[in-house]
């Protein structure tokens, strides 16, 4: 049910206009998806998928003011105006509360972006303690959806399985006696080189390499220097900027479990890798992105000039 049934005169609305509804990627790495949509004078909507999420979203509205009042919002999917007849859908009820955006659930935001899919306007109702009354509605405009749309998809599909948090800190186990790497360490390794090779933000990669107690404390000592450097070699070789890398050898130093059982000695070889983030980079990689995507639309504006007729 909305609102005590508003008259649309008493309410604030806000809404994109129909020839200025518009839907952009401001985030498309392997790392972050986010597709934006302005309402004027109120502010955006946003769509955002991270890395490692399973491909679940969030929708939120950054609004220029956030709520002066805690209460209730219904969202309802709205027909637009060229479909007559068709009745508004209820989608949810959702809690406001007093100094904060509101948001969705990634089910419900994935709801969302299927409304807007079909050519309904989402659209929110709720009490905003603004002005007595203070009924407001802000709908998301679907004009000019899909295009945006399908680029957002094709991005969320290309998102990494696993995030920052899943490579931060990473343990690396060797085989006995060599500078070979078990096959599921191999995985791993792997996978932080991946995802370093997408995050500018990492600023540095310490890699710490430790050897079991067999054999004589000078040799394990190399032995441990020379696996650190094959594990630098190796991310150099995949595009890692050898600036960020500090690779160190301890040899026996540091074991972490027992050296009198085989299962001790496998866990104390290895290699700790632990990946130092700089999140205010973040912003930089969006302004490149911004930057890449305005010369993209310059490019193809010069190219369309240039055509022959």
């Amino acid at each position: 049910m909305l609102l005590a049934a508003p008259t649309e005169a008493a309410l604030r609305q806000y809404q994109a206009p129909l020839a200025s509804s518009d839907w952009v990627m401001s985030k498309s790495t392997p790392l972050a998806c986010q597709l934006e949509h302005a309402i004027p004078r109120f502010g955006t909507a946003k769509f955002h998928g991270e890395a490692g999420t399973q491909n679940d979203i969030n929708m939120t509205m950054d609004a220029f003011r956030q709520p002066r009042a805690t209460g209730f919002a219904q969202l309802v999917a709205v027909p637009p105006a060229y479909k007559p007849g068709l009745e508004p859908a209820h989608l949810a009820t959702l809690k406001v509360l007093e100094g904060f955006d509101p948001s969705l659930n990634p089910k419900l935001s994935w709801s969302v972006l299927t409304e807007l899919e079909q050519g309904n306007n989402p659209t929110f109702y709720y009490r905003d303690g603004y002005r007595k009354g203070g009924e407001v509605s802000v709908a998301l405009n679907s004009a000019n959806f899909r295009s945006g749309y399908a680029d957002f998809v094709e991005c969320v599909g290309g998102l990494l399985p696993f995030g920052f948090d899943d490579v931060a800190l990473t343990v690396l186990n060797y085989r006995s006696n060599s500078d070979r790497l078990e096959l599921e360490s191999q995985r791993r390794l792997r996978r932080v080189a991946e995802y370093v090779v997408n995050d500018p933000a990492i600023v540095k990669i310490n890699i710490d390499a430790y050897s079991d107690s067999y054999g004589g404390r000078w040799l394990n000592l190399e032995l441990s220097k020379k696996r650190a450097n094959a594990i630098r070699e190796f991310l150099i070789e995949q595009g890692v900027d050898d600036d960020k890398l500090v690779s160190s050898g301890y040899g026996e130093r540091r074991h972490i479990s027992s050296n009198e059982t085989p299962l001790g000695r496998q866990k104390n070889r290895r290699v700790v890798m632990r990946l130092t983030r700089d999140a205010s980079l973040d912003d930089y990689a969006e302004q490149e992105l911004q930057a890449e995507q305005s010369a993209g639309v310059v490019q193809a504006a010069a190219t369309q000039t240039a055509a022959p007729q």
